[in-house]
C-alpha cells in the first residue's frame, strides 16, 4: 500500500506535467485560503491537492489479513479576475476560467 503523502504526491505530479501555461502553482494544501491573501492571490491561478478521507477497512479474506479501503483526495483549484466573478469561473477572451482548467 502506498502511504498517502506518495498517492498525493502523484497527483500533483500528474497536473504539473500538464505544463498548462497558465497554471501558476500546483501543490499540496497547507491551510493557504486561511492565512496571508496577497501571497495567494500572488499564486493564482493555482490547483492545491489534499487527503479528504478514507472509508473504513473492510477485510478481503476470512483470516482478516488483507483489507480494502477507498481514498478520498481533493484538488481545491482556484483563479481570480478582475473583471467579473463569472468571469473568474468561465474565462473569457484569452483567459482560462477554473472551470476550463
Amino acid at each position: 500500500m502506498l502511504p498517502i503523502m506518495e498517492i498525493e504526491n502523484g497527483i500533483i505530479e500528474q497536473i504539473a506535467a500538464a505544463k498548462l501555461p497558465y497554471l501558476r502553482l500546483v501543490s499540496s494544501y497547507g491551510g493557504e485560503l486561511m492565512g496571508d491573501w496577497q501571497g495567494v492571490i500572488r499564486a493564482l491561478p493555482a490547483v492545491w491537492v489534499t487527503f479528504k478521507d478514507s472509508t473504513a477497512p473492510e477485510p478481503l479474506n476470512t483470516a482478516s489479513t488483507r483489507f480494502r479501503t477507498r481514498l478520498a483526495f481533493t484538488t481545491i483549484v482556484a483563479d481570480r479576475s478582475v473583471r467579473s466573478e463569472a468571469a473568474t469561473r468561465k474565462g473569457g477572451p484569452g483567459n482560462v476560467g477554473t472551470y476550463q482548467m
